[in-house]
């Protein structure tokens, strides 16, 4: 590593702050009191706990939502217009598209 170009750039060296960041995302939320993981499990949990972290929750559940539907119903989710990250479009308040009212 060169350390002397990492600090001129006003990169981090020290490894304090990836310890930080595990810290806060890992160990704060699989260590509690009592907890048991397995591989599998923890892993989809950190992975909800990133997409938290990100402020991707809201965006995530409305794709997660097509996905479902597309899965379950073979049918592209009501509103076609939207893309699968569009919030909007799940929002039961907004006006039904020409092609779905008929």
């Amino acid at each position: 590593m060169d350390y002397a170009t990492y600090l001129a750039c006003g990169w981090p060296i020290a490894t304090g702050v990836i310890e930080g960041a595990c810290r806060h995302l890992v160990k704060d939320r699989c260590e509690l009191s009592g907890m048991r993981w397995t591989i599998d499990g923890a892993e989809a949990l950190l992975h909800l706990r990133c997409i938290h972290e990100n402020g991707d929750w809201d965006a995530f559940h409305a794709f997660r939502r097509r996905q479902r539907h597309q899965r379950l119903y073979a049918v592209p989710y009501p509103d076609d217009t939207a893309t699968p990250l569009d919030l909007h479009a799940l929002d039961p308040r907004a006006p039904i598209p020409p092609a779905l009212a008929a």
